[in-house]
């Protein structure tokens, strides 16, 4: 009853009740803190019943979270069990469900990211929660949302236990279980995952997956039926969300989300938060793969039969040229209206990380994203369709007989190059596409991930046995003090020490402070603080000579203890919002505000940081006591932070770095910061949340990207030239061997012969490889040398030149016939030479693919070193955001970005060109034979391939460098250079 006393506690008011017990609002009558104390049912009288109770409490201790109700203690009351429970003022999602309705999108998928980040939580220190809904998921005055009741899911719902009390109710509730939940299988996170679906279903909708009131029916929904789209039921839900929370709740577990990670990653892009423009040069990446899958179909086509789709409907202007054009253009408009409209992203821009969205912050829609297709498809479209309105076929066509130059034919360039006049970093780099639709191209939202300390340093090292302990616990050999149990002392200073402890009951580790008993006790506001970067107070008392506190104690390390090897940025910029966001509180709630010293920073093993009220643990003996100072105002916030940046990093003005600079993006800020340069603690905490969305550093797949670039232009020019040369080649090849199937190839063989009468005297006389050739030619091609309609078919001779026709016309005429033996000769001889020629001439594309590659690679290296000496930059690096900085943190000198460029591209291009070089003369030799170069050619070849194998090696050995240390490869360390995001 409301006011009564239940063993320390005076009982405030009924919170609710479930099937273990009651929950109440209760103030602790010595120290006034109010909590949350859920009381075990005297119906509940069993052993088994109590160990259920009470392993409720130990697997929610475990948990220590900020979106996870905290637990205070366990104890017994006049024989009753009870659990001490944070107290959330803001009561639950149900609530809030109930006054308001259902929650807008952005603020539901912000429920339910707090929701997984609660349960992953729980997942990682083993729990399982198996009872998630909205009565269940508690709400802060800041709006935090916190998931509760974990002991009473576990007990119910755990392996080999009904899904009923002795007393027939329901422990759980069906409309948010899992099918095999409720057929008694085992479980695991992917059941809770479920559970979120139908919450967040709830959240958005109103009404559960299935709404059935008949206890029967709902669980035969639950197991067998789909439950109705959200979006059906609340159209401005997107569909793609809608489909994120189906496959929540999908009957097999298979076909779920596999991971809490999953989840969020799928829900990310629906929360308010800024979105992260794509830069051009991502686009421009993406663009490559998403053209090459557009149009792909007319490329094949161009290449294959030697004319456009759309060339060929501005030629013949005919209802079948439109047939054969449509289909080309109707895939490439459905390939990016489709994915893009639908999905947000098509091939590329997938695999680039990037998303297109519209004025909703969604994927746009199949009509919005139709419309930037069209336009992007504008510049291609509108010279053919110019074409056909100005000029008559009649005069398209002589123009195109004479091969002569159209303004169309450029015209595609300009226009195309126009869409991005508008790009600007202020505009999120919108092009006229965007613009005109009203889309934009984001990079698709990811979770940064909060570094966690990779092995934290025990701070429970023993620096002395405490000394003075209370009685000895009975049986346990440890001295005790309250309800814990002493194990060692962590430090001391004068009359004041730091006791590690354990609390027997929760099976939790505990901090327990000891002071004089002259010193100040804690205040109740200290004393009822749940803020995740402060430390939770649990218990306190005194003895004969000291009083003390004790504390939840948080694995870890302190600021200091790690000041000596410097922390990532990565790292660092978490825990300045930690501690902004909650100096910022301070500020508002004065009588809440820590002391504030970097020797009270402690880095929880999460990553998470916690102010103590105590010098931190684990500190080396000879670590200097700090002074304390008080939290003054704004300007002591920016002094603290910018201690904490200094003594984390580790990088003081003019120190040469010894781990990774922060990002151009994050200099400015420390900057300010150092200068004490904002006005309001709200500037800092934006400041900090806009640094934590943004890349810490450079991934190996943002590096592998701007690799990239430059071999897939390299690579696309020379596949466009050497495929066209190739399908040219087999569509020849086919046509000649329909018209003379008998015949080898004419143009072969001409070659052959202009090759034999290459330095001989200008007279009738014949050396013997032209005097076999001259037999072969007359014996095979006489027919078709000497029939002027042989010369006129289109296709088939037009690549011999007139002189070489007029050679092959002068073999046959002024010279005797060939004899029988030249032409057994001939016949056994020149078939191999002609295949060896043939084999020579395929192998041409080849050549035009590496040539053309060498040529793209020269451009790039050129570009780059302009970049290094006239904008001290890399151009390629630049466009993908990253920057150069040299050891002290600072950007790159020219020299610096010089030496670079030799280490990267002057020696990789040098060798390469060498081995360019020495192909390219032993080809020449080969198709020029010259007897004195025979020993040349050979030295040629070999010298190429070696130089290419080494040109191999440095490009492998740099690229295996870059992506094992994107941030340092080797040429980089060379060079004194690091990268970092701008």
């Amino acid at each position: 009853m409301p006011g009564q006393m239940f063993g320390d506690y005076r009982i405030l008011r009924l919170l609710g009740q479930g099937g273990m017990g009651k929950v109440f609002e209760a103030e602790h009558g010595e120290t006034g803190r109010r909590v949350a104390l859920k009381v075990m049912s005297h119906a509940l009288a069993s052993e088994q019943d109590r160990k259920r109770f009470l392993r409720e409490g130990r697997l929610a201790a475990s948990v220590n979270h900020p979106n996870v109700v905290y637990i205070h203690g366990s104890e017994e009351i006049d024989g009753v069990p009870v659990i001490t429970m944070e107290l959330v003022h803001g009561g639950t999602i149900k609530d809030r469900l109930k006054q308001e309705g259902p929650l807008p999108v952005a603020e539901a998928v912000e429920t339910a990211l707090h929701l997984i980040a609660g349960l992953e939580a729980a997942n990682n220190a083993g729990v399982l929660h198996r009872d998630i809904k909205p009565a269940n998921c508690f709400v802060t005055a800041d709006g935090t949302v916190k998931v509760g009741d974990f002991g009473l899911s576990i007990s119910t719902l755990a392996r080999g236990e009904s899904l009923l009390t002795a007393t027939g109710s329901v422990l759980g509730t069906p409309a948010y279980a899992s099918p095999e939940q409720l057929r008694g299988e085992d479980l695991d996170e992917r059941s809770d995952i479920y559970s979120v679906g139908a919450t967040l279903y709830h959240l958005l909708t109103g009404t559960t997956p299935f709404p059935a009131t008949d206890f029967v029916k709902l669980i035969t929904e639950v197991l067998d039926k789909q439950p109705a789209a959200p979006h059906a039921l609340r159209r401005e839900i997107p569909a793609e969300l809608s489909k994120a929370i189906q496959r929540c709740l999908a009957k097999d577990r298979k076909a779920r989300f596999q991971s809490y990670s999953e989840l969020r990653e799928a829900l990310l892009p629906f929360r308010a938060a800024a979105a992260l423009p794509a830069n051009p040069a991502r686009r421009f990446l993406a663009s490559l793969v998403d053209e090459m899958a557009a149009y792909a179909p007319s490329m094949l086509f161009l290449v294959y039969w030697s004319f456009d789709p759309l060339d060929h409907l501005a030629r013949e202007r005919t209802l079948a040229a439109a047939l054969l054009w449509a289909p080309f253009f109707f895939w490439y408009l459905l390939y990016y209206a489709v994915a893009e409209g639908l999905w947000g992203a098509a091939l590329g821009k997938s695999i680039c990380g990037l998303r297109v969205i519209g004025p909703e912050g969604q994927a746009p829609g199949l009509p919005r994203a139709l419309l930037r297709t069209a336009i992007y498809q504008m510049p291609y479209l509108l010279p053919a369709f110019l074409l056909m309105a100005v000029m008559p076929v009649a005069n398209l066509r002589t123009a195109l007989a004479q091969q002569d130059w159209l303004i169309t034919d450029s015209l595609w360039l300009p226009l195309l190059l126009l869409l991005f006049v508008t790009m600007r970093r202020h505009n999120g780099y919108a092009a006229l596409h965007d613009l005109w639709s009203g889309t934009r191209v984001i990079v698709r939202p990811r979770t940064q991930a909060r570094p966690a300390l990779a092995r934290p340093e025990p701070a429970a090292a023993p620096a002395h046995s405490a000394s003075s302990p209370p009685a000895s616990a009975a049986g346990s050999g440890f001295a005790t003090l309250g309800p814990y149990e002493i194990h060692t002392s962590l430090w001391r200073r004068g009359d004041e020490d730091l006791l590690l402890a354990y609390d027997p009951a929760l099976r939790r580790k505990v901090w327990i402070h000891r002071r004089p008993l002259n010193a100040a006790p804690l205040s109740p506001v200290l004393r009822d603080l749940s803020r995740a970067a402060r430390l939770r107070w649990l218990n306190g008392g005194r003895t004969e000579t000291q009083l003390w506190d004790a504390y939840d104690a948080v694995e870890g390390q302190s600021l200091l203890y790690g000041a000596v090897a410097p922390a990532p940025w990565n790292a660092v910029r978490f825990w300045l919002l930690d501690l902004g966001e909650e100096l910022a509180l301070a500020l508002k709630h004065p009588d809440t505000a820590p002391s504030l010293a970097l020797d009270r920073v402690w880095i929880a093993k999460s990553g998470h940081v916690v102010l103590l009220d105590f010098p931190c643990p684990g500190l080396p003996a000879d670590t200097p006591a700090q002074a304390a100072s008080n939290l003054d105002g704004l300007p002591a916030v920016q002094r603290f932070l910018d201690q904490v940046a200094q003594a984390a990093l580790n990088q003081t003005p003019g120190s040469a770095l010894t781990a990774e600079p922060v990002p151009l993006h994050a200099r400015s800020f420390l900057a300010s910061l150092a200068k004490g340069a904002f006005e309001k603690s709200e500037f800092i905490i934006g400041n900090l949340h806009s640094l934590v969305a943004k890349p810490a550093q450079v991934t190996r797949a943002w590096r592998a990207a701007s690799l990239t670039l430059a071999p897939a232009l390299m690579l696309s020019v020379g596949m466009l030239i050497a495929g066209m040369l190739s399908f040219e080649r087999v569509r020849w090849e086919r046509a000649w061997n329909v018209a003379y199937p008998d015949k080898p190839s004419l143009p072969t063989v001409a070659e052959l012969y202009v090759s034999s009468l290459a330095g001989l005297p200008e007279t009738n006389a014949f050396g013997r490889d032209a005097e076999l050739t001259r037999a072969f030619i007359v014996h095979h091609f006489s027919d078709i040398i000497t029939n002027d309609a042989a010369w006129e078919r289109p296709g088939l001779l037009d690549e011999i030149p007139e002189p070489t026709r007029f050679l092959l016309e002068q073999a046959l005429i002024g010279h005797l016939p060939p004899n029988t033996a030249n032409l057994e000769e001939a016949a056994r001889v020149l078939p191999e030479r002609i295949q060896e020629l043939e084999r020579q001439t395929r192998l041409v594309p080849i050549w035009v693919l590496l040539g053309s590659g060498i040529m793209v690679g020269l451009f790039f290296a050129l570009l780059e070193l302009a970049g290094a000496l006239v904008f001290r930059q890399s151009v390629l690096l630049h466009l993908f955001g990253l920057a150069l900085m040299d050891r002290a943190g600072q950007p790159a000198t020219r020299l610096r970005l010089l030496w670079r460029w030799i280490l990267t591209w002057g020696l990789l291009g040098a060798v390469g060109f060498l081995a360019a070089g020495s192909s390219a003369l032993g080809i020449a030799v080969d198709l020029f034979p010259v007897e004195e170069m025979g020993d040349l050619a050979a030295s040629s070849r070999g010298l190429a391939w070696t130089l290419g194998l080494a040109f191999a090696v440095l490009l492998l050995a740099a690229t295996i460098s870059t992506l094992l240390h994107p941030s340092r490869s080797l040429q980089d360390r060379l060079a004194g250079t690091w990268l970092v995001p701008r």
